[in-house]
């Protein structure tokens, strides 16, 4: 198990008993002065011998497995808060730097550069030039965002744009990453998510959920499953955008959410891990509502209130006294 940490280290754990292996010092721990949280943002990606992970340093490490030494790093001039993304003989990867962002096409063995591909920022009205989108690496195109409102599908080989997907109306950061499926690239797109034929970048449908959405969603077997900020999820016909089920949730989540055997874990803000049934497998059912934890809730607001009258009403005693 591989993990970046706060601490500005990369951890390699044994998965079974969590015991350390090796730590490496990436300098993950710098301030940055971005408004955002001081920490190494950038999930490992392990293919083959070698682990590939981002650093708000501006660097992209490749680590050995095995010890955790540094076998190549590629500086770049921004921070990397992304995640790489492996391809073939290739590691893809975003830099926010000071003017402009970069999109690298790197090789995975020696670390030495194949392209670059500027990415131009566009300015929200709070300001600020957040790169957290990883890239979508597949059939032979690199699908990537800007810190807001565009999609791009970038040819792998030349780095050169093929197509622009813009939504002006859209002025939240990306913070997700696009799912790719059978020629077809399902995205954030403000409020709504979207399908677009990811050869030319056309919209195909697009569902309005009406709440901020800051995460990846996830796929299985034809259906987008997302959670929002205003703590709702959504399971989504991927064939045509329609609206499955959804419920609510006690807190929001900023976790995507993780399809195992049928079921579905998410993780909330109020510290909780909730499993799901796909109550669209089930005739008996069409909509799946965690009410046991709000009934527990006010069960325990309904004890606690009664609790402080009992006593605030109780007769003194000399006890009291």
């Amino acid at each position: 198990m591989f993990i970046g940490s706060n601490d500005g280290y990369v951890y390699c754990l044994d998965s079974y008993s969590g015991d350390l292996i090796w730590k490496t010092f990436v300098n993950g721990n710098l301030s940055i002065t971005y408004g955002a949280v001081v920490m190494l943002r950038s999930s490992p990606a392990v293919v083959d011998e070698l682990v590939y992970v981002g650093s708000v340093n501006g660097t992209l490490y490749a680590l050995d497995v095995d010890n955790g030494n540094v076998e190549w790093k590629h500086e770049t001039n921004g921070i990397i808060t992304s995640s790489p993304v492996v391809d073939g003989g290739a590691v893809y990867f975003v830099s926010e730097e000071p003017n402009e962002a970069g999109l690298y096409k790197l090789d995975k063995d020696d670390g030495t550069l194949i392209w670059r591909k500027p990415i131009e920022y566009l300015e929200p009205f709070t300001g600020g030039t957040d790169m957290q989108g990883t890239p979508t690496v597949a059939d032979g195109m690199v699908f990537v965002s800007t810190n807001m409102r565009e999609y791009y599908g970038v040819d792998a080989s030349s780095g050169e744009t093929v197509w622009t997907y813009s939504n002006p109306a859209a002025t939240e950061f990306i913070v997700s990453s696009p799912i790719y499926v059978d020629g077809k690239l399902f995205i954030v797109d403000k409020f709504d998510i979207a399908c677009l034929d990811a050869t030319n970048g056309d919209k195909l449908w697009s569902t309005y959920s009406g709440d901020e959405l800051y995460i990846s969603p996830s796929y299985a077997d034809e259906k987008i499953y997302v959670v929002t900020s205003q703590r709702h999820i959504f399971v989504i016909d991927a064939t045509n955008g329609n609206v499955l089920t959804y419920t609510t949730t006690p807190s929001a989540s900023w976790s995507s959410p993780t399809l195992v055997d049928g079921r579905l874990y998410i993780g909330n803000n109020d510290w909780n891990i909730y499993c799901f049934t796909d109550p669209t497998e089930d005739s008996s059912s069409n909509q799946v509502t965690p009410d046991l934890v709000y009934l527990a809730v006010i069960a325990a607001v309904l004890i606690a209130v009664g609790a402080v009258f009992f006593y605030t009403r109780r007769p003194k005693t000399a006890k009291d006294e």
